[in-house]
């Protein structure tokens, strides 16, 4: 996450079951292009392997968004497993 306007929270659905929440994230003023005030943050939500399923799978992240600054800016989403 690059950072958020208001604190908001991403909620995170894998093949349409929800896997969690990122809780609430810290507020800087990077939506309306106050990049000086963002903050890197890296958040870690663990699922069940199971629910991917060969060939392609959908992450959703959504959000209560009420206005436009209302946004979260993300630079990339990382999938990882660990080795069984």
């Amino acid at each position: 996450i690059c950072g958020s306007r208001n604190g908001e929270q991403i909620k995170v659905n894998l093949n349409g079951n929800y896997i969690g929440t990122t809780g609430k994230l810290p507020k800087m003023g990077v939506m309306h292009r106050d990049g000086i005030r963002g903050k890197q943050v890296e958040i870690s939500i663990p699922f069940d392997a199971t629910l991917l399923k060969p060939g392609s799978n959908l992450i959703q992240l959504s959000l209560n968004a009420r206005n436009w600054t209302f946004g979260v800016l993300y630079d990339y989403i990382r999938l990882e497993a660990n080795e069984l």
